[in-house]
């Protein structure tokens, strides 16, 4: 097998760096979807560190919240599905049925609205949500 092969199979299975983003669980996350009341939009990220097609959309939505830094109407956070005291809280949104799962929330409530298939996009993405915030 060439080496370069090898080495990006290994690159895709090693836990990818999340510290960009705000980390929710369980004992957060309602303090973090309702409080402050000025963020009418905000978007978790549910995510296992070992989930390939995590990393690869974990790139993406790193992008769209650089794209919104600025704005104080929005934010992100993101959920670790893998630690133990966070399965409820992911079963409870449903994140367990398949990763990576993002959901968007609005003026503190889940609205229901899975966004996952849109981050597919980036400019999508940003579009989406520039809509969603006039």
């Amino acid at each position: 097998m060439p080496e370069a092969t090898i080495s990006y199979n290994l690159h895709k299975r090693v836990a990818f760096n999340v510290e960009q983003i705000k980390s929710v669980d369980a004992s957060t996350f309602d303090f973090f979807i309702i409080i402050p009341k000025e963020h009418a939009l905000v978007l978790i990220f549910y995510y296992a560190p070992w989930c390939r097609y995590c990393k690869d959309k974990w790139n993406k939505y790193v992008a769209v919240e650089e794209y919104f830094a600025d704005r104080d109407d929005i934010k992100f956070g993101r959920v670790n599905c893998d630690h133990a005291t966070n399965r409820w809280l992911c079963t409870k949104h449903g994140a367990l049925r398949n990763y990576p799962y993002i959901q968007l929330y609005k003026d503190g409530h889940d609205i229901g609205v899975d966004v996952s298939d849109i981050f597919n996009d980036v400019s999508k993405a940003v579009d989406y949500l520039t809509l969603l915030l006039t």
